[in-house]
């Protein structure tokens, strides 16, 4: 019985490892995709007249 233990929790964590893993690369590509509209924005507003 103690034997199935340690292999769930083994399952459990290699899942959960990548659903982790899929959550920060998702993270990644989306502040890269979007990381060029906000530096554009920034321009923009930089440029306004009265700054």
């Amino acid at each position: 019985m103690n034997a199935d233990k340690p292999a769930r929790s083994d399952r459990v964590e290699r899942v959960v490892r990548g659903l982790l893993a899929f959550v920060l690369l998702a993270a990644v590509v989306w502040a890269v995709t979007n990381g060029s509209g906000v530096s554009q924005d920034v321009e923009q507003f930089s440029s306004l007249p009265g700054q």
